[in-house]
């Protein structure tokens, strides 16, 4: 079993996948698999790959329903202890990244760790050149996401927390982290893991349905922490929202919210 499995899903990536594989090939520490998992690129994607006749690289491609289809197809294809998602138009800071990781890891428990990305372009959230972003605390990850080419999850993560949710094509990385966080200790390594390119769907798109459902999601992954102050200021949204939820007929999710926010408004008057 290797030490680390790096994913990296793929589609018509022929511009930038050779840099994305030889930052993680020029690695000083060299215990990894990479999972390559392509969407059945039309592009010379294939063929760059396949030129670098490296037995840890290892390749499936096939129709799948977008990135984070690839990733849980990764998930399930990684035999490594900790597994890392790459973008193919990403690569990893600088050669010592892993051997970093790798003396961090062999010195916490934590099952999940992070660092930071470097911003190469403009995005939505952050400024070319920006180093993204610190240290997370609860609050912090509730208004905001961890890039998820800064995260090493231990395999044991998804076990308990299951795959990425394809109901939200754009940030179902973000509800991954909400769910991650609500059962494990995150421990952060100031160090640089990745370059993060922008251009890519998080960098653009919104996602309506992970919109739709934060509240909702709030409440069920931190159903017991919910009295905490970072949760205070979603109170009050997420009475409002059961009320909208079931003015639409959507009872389960409605009554849901209002069980929770009454719980909260009678607990909020006895504190």
């Amino acid at each position: 079993m290797s030490t680390f499995s790096i994913i990296i899903p793929t589609f018509n990536s022929a511009l930038d996948i050779a840099s994305a594989l030889t930052s993680v090939l020029n690695q000083t520490f060299q215990d990894f698999e990479i999972i390559l998992v392509d969407g059945l690129s039309k592009d010379e994607t294939l063929t760059i790959v396949n030129s670098f006749q490296d037995k840890r690289i290892k390749v499936t491609s096939e129709k799948d329903h977008g990135i984070y289809d690839a990733m849980n197809k990764g998930i399930n294809l990684a035999s490594g202890q900790w597994l890392y998602f790459l973008g193919s138009d990403d690569s990893l800071y600088d050669n010592d990244v892993l051997g970093n990781v790798h003396g961090f890891i062999s010195n916490t428990s934590s099952k999940v760790v992070y660092g930071n990305v470097l911003v190469k372009g403009n995005t939505g959230w952050a400024n070319d050149g920006q180093v993204y972003d610190g240290e997370f605390d609860l609050e912090k990850l509730l208004n905001v996401n961890i890039a998820h080419q800064a995260i090493f999850y231990h395999r044991s993560v998804f076990s308990e927390c299951g795959e990425y949710n394809l109901h939200y094509k754009v940030c179902a990385d973000y509800d991954m982290n909400l769910r991650v966080a609500s059962r494990f200790k995150m421990d952060y390594m100031d160090i640089k893991v990745s370059n993060f390119n922008a251009g890519g769907a998080s960098t653009l798109a919104k996602d309506e349905n992970f919109e739709a459902d934060i509240f909702y999601n709030i409440c069920r992954y931190y159903s017991k922490q919910l009295l905490k102050p970072e949760f205070r200021k979603y109170r009050k949204s997420i009475i409002n929202e059961g009320k909208k939820q079931i003015k639409q007929l959507n009872l389960l999710k409605g009554i849901h919210y209002v069980i929770i926010g009454t719980y909260l408004k009678f607990s909020n008057r006895l504190s």
